[in-house]
């Protein structure tokens, strides 16, 4: 079955540049079926233009990315 739909995603695209290692983050997710917000402790993966691709496989979401506006990120430290 399909993961939650995230209201405040921003489509798919193919990241223009990579990030290795991933980066520690904060995500703020909006969810679709409920509205709720939530932060989410994860690492981004890549970014586009003023979008960041967002790594999800380690929620039980059932969504394995997600691209979010920068807006919608925070760094966090690794530790």
């Amino acid at each position: 079955s399909p993961g939650r739909a995230i209201l405040n995603g921003a489509g798919a695209r193919r990241p223009e540049h990579s990030l290795w290692p991933h980066m520690p983050i904060l995500a703020r997710v909006v969810w679709a079926d409920t509205g709720e917000e939530e932060w989410i402790e994860t690492t981004a993966m890549g970014w586009a233009g003023d979008l960041v691709y967002v790594d999800m496989r380690r929620t039980d979401y059932g969504v394995n990315a997600c691209w979010l506006h920068a807006e919608d990120v925070r760094r966090r430290s690794a530790t």
